[in-house]
C-alpha cells in the first residue's frame, strides 16, 4: 500500500486543470468534488474485484449480525483456517435443505449448516471513509486583550476589565456587560450556575426533588432527568460540555463525563490542562500537554499552538473551527491518509478531480475524461477474474 494525502490530490488535480493559485473553488467544493470522485472509484474497485480493501469476520453460529462498516458482501464459505468450501447464496426460488446463505435485514443467515462447530468465513467491502482535508491556517488581526470564549465567528475577550466582542464578519468591536461565555443566543454573564455547551448553545442545570433539569439559556427546558439522588460537582463559571447521552467537565486535570441513563460519573482521561469542554455533535474537544485533541485524535500539536481559545464551530465552508493565540484560525478537518495499492487510483482521482474543476469552469473536460478512463481500463485488463464470481448472484449486495 502507498499512503498519499488527500490535499496531495488536490495539488495535483488544480495543477492538471491550470488552477494553481487560484481560489475559484472553495475548500467545501473541494473536499465535496474529491469525496465525490473516491466513492465512484471505490465502487468501480468493488466491481472489477480488486481486493485491496476487502474486511473479513468468522463466526460459528448459522446467523450474525452484520458490522456496522458492512458495506457489499464479497463471499462467504466455510473455513478451518486452511481449507475454504464456498457457499453459495440462497437464490429466491431454492428450498432451504442448503447450504446457503442470504442476507435476512442486519444478518447474514446459513440455512442448513452442515456442523455447528465449523467456522464461517466472511468476507466483505466496508463503507468507505469520508475524505477530508484540513484548512490552511487563516490569520486575523491579533485581538488586543484576553480571550475569554468563542462562538461562531465572534469573540468574548476582557481587557482592563472591559468585555469586547470582535465579529469577524464584519471586523466591528462592540462593548459589552461582564461575560464569561459566548453563546449563539448572545452573552452569559450568570456565573453562578453549572453552564454547559453543545453546538455553541448555551445550557444550564438545576437539582431538585431527585430531577435534574437542563434549560436553554432561554430558560426552556431541554431534557429532564428523574431519579438522581446526588448530583456531581459541575464546575461554574467555565465551559462545560453537553452532549446527546450526558455532561463532560474537568475536576484536578481529569475529564469526567456524568451519563443521564446511568446517572454515574466515569473518569474518561486524565492530564487536561484547560477547564473548558466543547461538545459538537458526538465530537468532544479537548486540551492536553500534546495538543488540542478531537475525541481520540491530536488536532492541533503542541508545537503548532501557545494559547487554546475555543473551538468556534465546524465550519464546513471553509474547515476552521479552533482560534488558537488570539490570532490564527485553524481547520478541525484532518488530512486525510489514503492507502492506496498503486499510483493508478492515485492519478485516476486526481484526473477525475480535475475534470469536476473543468466542469465548474465550464470548460471543455473531454481531453482529461479519455485520459482517467484509458488509465483505469488498462489497469483493469491486467487484473485477474474474481474468482468468487460463480457463487455470487450479484456483487452489490449494500444496505
Amino acid at each position: 500500500m502507498t499512503t498519499y494525502n488527500a490535499k496531495d490530490l488536490i495539488e495535483q488535480a488544480t495543477m492538471l486543470a491550470d488552477l494553481q493559485n487560484s481560489d475559484f473553488i472553495s475548500w467545501k467544493e473541494n473536499m465535496m468534488f474529491l469525496d465525490n470522485a473516491w466513492s465512484d472509484l471505490y465502487q468501480q474497485i468493488i466491481n472489477h474485484g480488486d481486493k485491496s480493501f476487502l474486511k473479513t469476520f468468522t463466526f460459528t453460529g448459522d446467523r450474525i449480525e452484520l458490522p456496522r462498516d458492512f458495506y457489499q458482501l464479497h463471499y462467504v464459505c466455510y473455513s478451518d483456517g486452511v481449507d475454504r468450501r464456498p457457499i453459495n447464496r440462497k437464490a429466491k426460488t431454492a428450498n432451504d435443505n442448503g447450504p446457503y446463505y442470504d442476507l435476512v435485514e442486519d444478518e447474514i443467515v446459513i440455512y442448513n449448516k452442515l456442523n455447528s462447530i465449523r467456522n464461517i468465513e466472511v468476507q466483505y467491502f466496508a463503507v468507505r471513509d469520508s475524505i477530508t482535508f484540513a484548512a490552511d491556517d487563516k490569520n486575523i488581526d491579533q485581538i488586543d486583550g484576553t480571550v475569554i470564549d468563542v462562538c461562531d465567528k465572534k469573540v468574548l475577550y476582557a481587557n482592563d476589565n472591559v468585555y469586547y466582542v470582535l465579529d469577524f464578519d464584519t471586523g466591528n468591536v462592540s462593548t459589552v456587560e461582564a461575560g464569561f461565555m459566548l453563546s449563539k443566543t448572545g452573552i452569559v454573564s450568570d456565573n453562578t450556575k453549572p453552564y454547559f455547551k453543545r453546538d455553541n448553545r448555551a445550557f444550564y442545570s438545576v437539582h431538585e426533588n431527585n430531577t435534574l433539569t437542563i434549560y436553554k439559556a432561554n430558560g426552556t427546558v431541554y431534557k429532564r432527568i428523574e431519579g438522581v439522588d446526588v448530583v456531581p460537582n459541575f464546575p461554574t463559571a467555565t465551559v462545560n460540555g453537553l452532549s446527546e447521552d450526558g455532561i463532560y467537565w474537568v475536576d484536578n486535570g481529569v475529564l469526567k463525563y456524568w451519563d443521564f441513563e446511568a446517572k454515574l460519573t466515569e473518569d474518561v482521561i486524565d492530564d487536561i490542562i484547560d477547564p473548558r469542554i466543547y461538545c459538537f455533535g458526538e465530537d468532544i474537544y479537548f486540551v492536553r500537554p500534546d495538543g488540542i485533541w478531537c475525541d481520540d485524535d491530536v488536532l492541533v500539536s503542541a508545537t503548532d499552538f501557545d494559547d487554546f481559545n475555543g473551538v468556534m464551530k465546524q465550519d464546513m465552508k471553509t474547515g476552521y473551527g479552533i482560534l488558537v493565540d488570539n490570532s490564527v484560525l485553524k481547520s478541525v478537518y484532518g488530512n486525510t491518509q489514503l492507502l492506496f495499492p498503486n499510483n493508478v487510483y492515485y492519478n485516476y482521482l486526481a484526473y477525475k478531480l480535475a475534470v469536476y474543476y473543468k466542469i465548474k469552469q465550464g470548460a471543455d473536460y473531454s481531453g482529461l475524461a479519455v485520459v482517467a478512463t484509458d488509465a483505469l481500463k488498462t489497469f483493469y485488463d491486467t487484473l485477474q477474474k474474481d474468482e468468487n464470481e460463480y457463487v455470487r448472484i450479484a456483487n452489490v449486495y449494500a444496505k
